[in-house]
């Protein structure tokens, strides 16, 4: 048992670890990362309750100020990084610009050297903004599924580490039938890839396992006793990301 712990626990690095040049970095490892969505603070702590059992690196994409935050940075097994919403810019709701969107996250989590936005919103011409807020690695990228991921550079140097599987990826999945990824097979499969895997504290709260179950409780999101009455008994993000760390 301690031997199979010891070989989970290397199989997880971080995305500072990677070096698209030295396989040994990056191939066959996993990234587990979760984005926080302005998650209520009970429900974020569910989260990381869940992966501090298991003991395993990962790294949290914040998106507002929590007391959580000095938790996670006393954490030497999780590093922060930013997860900026680019939505209302596009949306033409929003007086702020793209650089101000991201400054001022990163004024929260200064010490955050990796990105992923909402919603997987970028732009190239973002790729200098991203730099200058001290960010050195992205993960930017969906390839959902994909067993032959190989980190690369942009062309400005910032390093990216796409993503293999995401639990709203997984749901929109099953709701649209457009791809077939089998959770049981495909979840843990040991590939020469790169694996970044992509939670949601309220999906992990909620062990959603469809849309539905996510859209009906929206309303709930700020009250956790609620969510709780809502959670899946059956098979969700929970019981995938449990899987994951077994």
């Amino acid at each position: 048992m301690e031997s199979a712990w010891r070989i989970l626990m290397s199989e997880f690095v971080h995305f500072h670890d990677l070096d698209p040049s030295q396989a040994d970095t990056w191939a066959g490892k996993r990234i587990l990362s979760v984005d926080i969505d302005w998650a209520h603070d009970a429900i974020l702590e569910d989260t990381l309750e869940l992966i501090e059992r298991a003991g395993v690196k990962a790294c949290f994409f914040i998106t507002h100020d929590t007391p959580l935050l000095d938790r996670l940075r006393n954490n030497p097994l999780f590093e922060l990084g930013l997860h900026p919403n680019f939505d209302p810019l596009i949306s033409g709701n929003s007086n702020v610009s793209a650089s101000d969107i991201i400054n001022n996250l990163a004024r929260i989590a200064p010490e955050a050297k990796v990105l992923r936005s909402h919603a997987m919103t970028t732009s190239g011409r973002w790729l200098d903004l991203y730099r200058s807020a001290g960010i050195t690695h992205l993960s930017n990228y969906l390839m959902f599924g994909d067993r032959n991921i190989h980190p690369f550079y942009q062309l400005n140097g910032l390093l990216e580490g796409p993503v293999y599987f995401a639990d709203d990826g997984m749901l929109y999945q099953r709701a649209t039938r457009s791809i077939t990824f089998d959770i049981n097979r495909d979840l843990k499969a040991s590939d020469s890839g790169l694996q970044v895997y992509n939670f949601h504290p309220i999906h992990l709260f909620l062990n959603t396992e469809s849309l539905d179950r996510y859209f009906a409780a929206r309303t709930q999101g700020n009250d956790p006793l609620a969510l709780q009455a809502m959670r899946c008994s059956g098979d969700g993000a929970r019981t995938w990301l449990t899987n994951l760390l077994t």
